[in-house]
């Protein structure tokens, strides 16, 4: 019965993916975001798996590395539990090279490997303390980082863990803080950045095709990127990669409502890489993630306000 399912679907994706797109379209055309201009000097980038660089903001990065802005990537796991059929050690080796190639691709500066248990990123004192040197050492303009809410314990807790680094420094009103999306995109009504990326979306397509480790579709990524483009309504740009951007001290406080929710993300939320199940993906508690979303900004808000009193 499975077996005939997957036939089924199989024969029925080219009808499936163009209906997804029509919908997705509709939905994002539902806002329009201003067009961000790019600007710093020195970005601070946390992954926290190899190939999450290129499907949030390889583009991104890309026009960072174009204006010669120095960019620096920190990749939080070992990835040793990605999805594929080599052994840990092995695994986890290739995963590397790949970061070695991407990099060399899309041209930032250097890599710094937590190594981190892939699946298991624990918000540690020792782990708080190693992202808190990177921060000092670095002195960015500007961080990116994975939204809050993902289907995806390990891009919960990166930004959980960078979250409770940042409350150790004097940064929280001079530092801005975008949450990329990976595979749970942000509700349209959140989104408040857009970076056009008509032009970077070729290499960013290649540069997917280097991650051979890796038994999963990306072609969702790449579609949700050009969808996206609705965003805005200059019509010249076809592909866009968007972001929930915040002042640093906001974020800390939306990361300890996400913390204190304690919700059970994978279970909520469905991964969004495969085109043919986009909807499925986009629309899987939709009204809970919205809320999520709702009650966080505006518990950075009041917290915000207490503060300044």
């Amino acid at each position: 019965m499975k077996q005939q399912l997957k036939h089924l679907i199989k024969y029925m994706e080219p009808a499936i993916n163009n209906v997804t797109l029509k919908v997705l379209n509709n939905e994002y055309r539902a806002k329009q975001v201003p067009v961000k201009t790019l600007s710093s000097n020195k970005v601070l980038v946390f992954v926290p798996h190899v190939d999450d660089e290129t499907i949030g903001l390889g583009g991104t990065i890309k026009k960072y590395t174009s204006l010669g802005a120095e960019v620096k990537v920190v990749l939080v796991t070992d990835g040793s539990k990605s999805v594929s059929s080599l052994p840990g050690e092995e695994l986890s080796s290739q995963r590397r090279s790949e970061m070695e190639k991407v990099q060399h691709m899309l041209g930032f500066d250097s890599i710094e490997y937590l190594t981190l248990p892939d699946g298991n990123v624990e918000i540690s004192e020792s782990n708080i303390e190693k992202v808190l040197n990177i921060v000092k050492d670095f002195q960015p303009d500007v961080i990116y980082t994975n939204v809050l809410v993902d289907a995806h314990l390990d891009h919960v807790n990166t930004s959980l863990l960078l979250a409770e680094s940042l409350k150790k420094l004097n940064l929280q009103d001079s530092l801005k803080i975008y949450m990329y999306e990976i595979n749970c995109p942000i509700p349209v009504a959140y989104i408040n950045t857009l970076i056009d990326i008509t032009e970077e979306l070729p290499l960013k397509q290649e540069t997917i095709n280097v991650f051979a480790s890796q038994a999963i579709d990306f072609d969702g990524f790449i579609n949700l990127n050009i969808v996206k483009s609705n965003l805005s309504a200059d019509r010249s740009i076809g592909a866009g990669e968007v972001f929930l951007g915040q002042e640093a001290g906001d974020f800390i406080n939306f990361a300890e409502y996400i913390k204190n929710k304690k919700e059970n993300f994978p279970e909520l939320f469905k991964q969004a890489n495969k085109t043919v199940t986009l909807l499925w993906a986009y629309f899987q508690n939709k009204k809970a993630k919205e809320k999520l979303y709702k009650e966080g900004i505006s518990y950075a808000s009041i917290q915000a306000q207490l503060k300044d009193k």
